[in-house]
């Protein structure tokens, strides 16, 4: 989806809703009676396209939800929710919002909703109010894993670490071992000074020289740039083909390189 560090590859991002952190994994949904009706063949082809949003499979999600479409004649939030979110994975911010804006005059007492709406609106740079959507999707559901994680990123660039890292660790008690949570957690304690924090969350999270490679990432966004490159040298060390810290050391060493760029 869009709504990401540009440019980073390594770190955390807010990442469209999955399902709320307390289900737990689903076996794929089988025919059964209830498919007979026309609610049980809504409510299982919902589910179905749910679980390939989960596995990553968007795009045959939405073939899925837009044959749901054609067959629903009357205004449904779980269809509207799950193509919304199908909709943003595929880089449509703007469509998503046009799936979302008619709730929008009743909103619902909804997590899934509130958490996605905040995307949205983060993707439009509307921050202040995608941190109000997040901070609404906890207030309705506190182990939605997905508002937390996705508050913390944007208190991270926001310039609000200690907040950050409030939220990030009450999504990492869902999910201890989400890679873009620990991750999110990473950069927000570097971004405190606590490197030696931050290094264990990030090698709990990664392979050693993205780890380090972290930490160099993190110290550059501090400003400091021999520490920077002190850390994408470790990196380096443990694995001579880390292209990320080689284009780091070449880049923070020889800037002026960049600038005569076209």
């Amino acid at each position: 989806m869009s709504a990401r560090l540009a440019g980073v590859a390594l770190v955390g991002v807010l990442a469209a809703c999955a399902g709320r952190a307390d289900r737990a994994p689903r076996a794929a949904a089988e025919p059964s009676p209830e498919w007979a009706t026309p609610q049980g063949r809504l409510s299982t082809q919902l589910e179905l396209a749910e679980q390939l949003l989960d596995l990553g499979r968007t795009r045959e999600a939405m073939a899925m939800l837009s044959m749901v479409r054609q067959e629903t004649d009357r205004p449904l939030l779980a269809l509207d929710v799950l193509q919304a979110r199908a909709t943003l994975e595929l880089g449509m911010a703007g469509e998503a919002a046009a799936i979302l804006e008619p709730w929008l005059d009743n909103p619902p007492r909804d997590a899934d909703f509130h958490a996605l709406l905040g995307l949205v609106r983060y993707d439009h740079g509307q921050h202040d109010l995608a941190k109000q959507s997040f901070e609404r999707a906890i207030a309705i559901d506190p182990h939605h894993f997905d508002a937390h994680n996705n508050l913390g990123f944007l208190l991270l660039g926001s310039g609000r670490p200690e907040l950050a890292i409030e939220q990030l660790r009450a999504a990492l008690e869902l999910r201890p071992n989400d890679r873009r949570a620990r991750n999110n957690l990473g950069f927000a304690l570097a971004a405190t000074g606590a490197e030696r924090d931050a290094l264990d969350v990030f090698r709990a999270a990664n392979p050693e020289p993205t780890a380090l490679s972290n930490m160099g990432l993190a110290a550059e966004r501090r400003g400091e740039t021999e520490q920077a490159i002190a850390w994408y040298r470790k990196a380096l060390a443990k694995a001579q083909d880390h292209a990320i810290a080689a284009e780091a050391i070449e880049r923070l060493e020889h800037p002026e390189q960049g600038d005569t760029q076209p």
